[in-house]
Formats: structure tokens, sequence, C-alpha cells
């Protein structure tokens, strides 16, 4: 975003967004979307892979890092997509480097704990 008075621009850091999807049948297990708020409405490919980001999974709630951390740690299934939710994920030893997969230069992980 450059401002109209000045010659400097700032650039603004995209927000994390957590979307919470609870099974109706057994109200302990959740999943927690986690995805970067510019890769909303986007499609990754490669190969035969092809993930959809859509509004309806993933455009979730804003929440403080400190939040989704704690999601991260008490989720036993996440779905995280983007560069600063992956680096948020890492940072806390979430999961390791090589938990990650990169489609089109995007950073995804799946965990599923049993």
């Amino acid at each position: 975003m450059s401002c109209l008075w000045c010659k400097t621009s700032s650039k603004i850091k995209n927000m994390i967004l957590v979307k919470i999807h609870q099974d109706q049948r057994k109200k302990e297990r959740q999943v927690f979307a986690i995805c970067d708020s510019n890769l909303i409405g986007k499609t990754l490919e490669q190969g035969d892979i092809k993930i959809e980001i859509t509004e309806r999974f993933y455009k979730g709630i804003e929440f403080p890092e400190e939040e989704i951390v704690d999601f991260m740690r008490e989720g036993a299934n996440l779905n995280i997509v983007g560069e600063e939710s992956m680096q948020l994920a890492l940072k806390n030893k979430i999961l390791e480097p090589d938990s990650i997969r990169k489609i089109q230069g995007v950073p995804i992980a799946f965990i599923c704990n049993f």
C-alpha cells in the first residue's frame, strides 16, 4: 500500500485465519484449517495434485498468534497452508520441516493424529 502524501510504502502483513470444523457426531473431533488470508479463493495445482483454498473450508477468523499456537498444539487434525502460517507452526515446533510440501511454491501440511 502506498502513501498518497509521501514516497514510502508500507507492506501489510497477511492475516492468519483459523476455521474450526466440528464433527457433529463426535464433538471432540475437530479439524483446524489454518491459512494465510492472501490465499483464500486460490487453486494450487502441481502434477496430479490440486488443492482449492475455498472460503467455505479455510476462511475463518483472525486470532492472536498465541491462540493460533494453542489451536495447533491441541488439534489432532491440522490443515495448514501458507508461508506465514507455516512459519508460525515451525517456530513453535508444531511440525518438522520435512512434513511440509510445496505446491506452486506455497507450503502446505496436513497433520492427522489418531
